[in-house]
């Protein structure tokens, strides 16, 4: 019996969202119209999965890994198709950085935090930052790649191919949504263009990882 691990639809899945990645840094928008509400419905349901006693046998870990990076690809690249979804994904107004008494937040990165126990506050950044993912705006000091003034994908990192699959939730996604909606909105406000050649240097590194490709 086929399980989430063995499944040819959580092998595959990963390489279908690296296209997808790829489609979107190098095809107009204009091309990938048809593609937007399929695409959005697949995030959907592969962030959902992400929560504890969530994780279904469509999806193993790098899948996850690649859903979440194409996500933020989608972020930072902002589709004018794709921004009218964003409020399905993180918070997009000034109540991500400094959330109301008692509000609760309807968007599906903070639903997930929550669920694996983080929270989206100013006051977690510097935490979640040591953690070897980068800051969103190419400031991270250790990453010497990182150009000064662009945006960088939080995920663009060699840490997401090093990590364990079983560690890469804990490790890795957990301090992702931990921060997303904070970075999402700081990076829509920001001057900085995306880092596209970072984009596809992440991507091709990925492409060719013995860990998140397909065998």
């Amino acid at each position: 019996m086929a399980t989430h691990i063995s499944s040819p639809s959580s092998v595959t899945r990963a390489e279908v969202y690296m296209v997808l990645r790829a489609l979107v840094l190098k095809t107009s928008t204009i091309h990938l119209a048809l593609f937007w509400p399929i695409v959005n419905r697949e995030l959907q349901d592969a962030i959902s999965a992400i929560g504890p006693g969530q994780q279904v046998e469509t999806y193993n870990p790098y899948s996850l890994l690649q859903a979440c990076k194409l996500l933020e690809t989608l972020l930072l690249i902002a589709p004018d198709e794709f921004q009218l979804q964003e409020w399905l994904f993180v918070t997009d107004t000034i109540d991500a950085v400094y959330p109301p008494d008692q509000w609760e937040s309807v968007a599906l990165a903070d639903s997930i935090a929550q669920s694996l126990g983080t929270t989206t506050r100013r006051d977690s950044i510097d935490r979640s930052t040591s953690n070897g993912l980068g800051n969103g705006n190419g400031n991270d000091g250790d990453d010497n790649s990182r150009r000064q003034g662009y945006k960088n994908a939080w995920l663009n990192s060699e840490l997401s191919r090093e990590t364990a699959k079983d560690e890469i939730v804990d490790k890795v996604l957990r301090p992702f949504f931990d921060r997303l909606s904070i970075y999402a909105f700081e990076s829509t406000y920001s001057l900085g263009a995306p880092d596209l050649e970072c984009f596809k240097d992440d991507l091709l590194a990925d492409l060719f990882n013995e860990f998140t490709v397909a065998n």
